[in-house]
């Protein structure tokens, strides 16, 4: 029986690449409209008036849409690069001619989709919960531009987290989703379950590691990367590749 072949996870360098992009595009030049507003604001009402207006007037543009399409087409050729060099290591198979990128578009421009309209919660929430926590702020406390600043730079630090949790796991589930299909096109039924192995994998996961499921049903937790921030993945059974 051919071993098990390792499993194609997320090229994380570039993960880290796109979360960086994608700061640099929603949250810094927002960052900087605010700084350079808030510098004026002498009381919290003006304050509030000046953050919403801020967000009023900013925009992502077509740069993030840009961005999205990138990430999905480089992790896209990653996958299927390292997914055409683990067959040829292993069983001395070239599968070129199986992996037809038609079956990974409609996939990709769904996925594309999805992301953008997470990454454009980021600075809505970042609004909401700026303006929020100034009123809290200067509902107890004298208004002054150090207090001020202290809670742009904490909600701004939340606003990163955000994005960067949406940016793994979006990639995670692109990964998964690009398996399932890929594993299709090469006729394999069957992938056994396989975990990152630390303590942040959840329990239910961890007690399938190592299973062997079924594209056809698999658990009841989903495939693979389908959970929030999955980083699981499936290792292709090759007995139960046809060809």
């Amino acid at each position: 029986m051919p071993r098990p072949i390792n499993g194609v996870g997320p090229r994380r360098l570039d993960e880290r690449v796109y979360d960086r992009t994608l700061r640099r595009l929603v949250l810094t030049p927002l960052m900087a409209q605010l700084r350079s507003g808030l510098s004026e604001a002498s009381a919290a009402s003006l304050a509030l008036e000046i953050i919403d207006g801020v967000f009023r007037r900013w925009h992502t543009g077509g740069l993030v849409a840009e961005e999205v399409a990138a990430h999905s087409a480089r992790l896209s050729g990653y996958h299927k690069r390292r997914l055409i060099q683990t067959f040829r290591t292993a069983l001395g198979i070239d599968i070129r001619p199986r992996l037809l990128d038609s079956a990974i578009e409609p996939l990709m421009s769904a996925w594309r989709q999805e992301n953008i309209s997470l990454i454009r919660t980021v600075p809505e929430r970042f609004h909401g919960a700026l303006s929020q926590r100034v009123s809290e702020t200067f509902a107890q406390q004298p208004f002054d531009q150090q207090a001020l600043s202290k809670v742009l730079n904490r909600e701004f630090k939340v606003s990163g987290s955000n994005l960067r949790r949406i940016t793994r796991d979006q990639t995670s589930k692109a990964v998964g989703q690009f398996t399932h299909a890929r594993h299709r096109q090469l006729g394999i039924q069957k992938y056994t379950w396989r975990t990152a192995e630390d303590e942040r994998v959840r329990a239910t996961h961890v007690a399938l590691n190592g299973t062997r499921q079924s594209w056809d049903s698999g658990p009841g937790v989903g495939h693979p990367g389908s959970d929030i921030l999955c980083r699981c993945v499936a290792i292709p059974v090759i007995e139960e590749a046809d060809g």
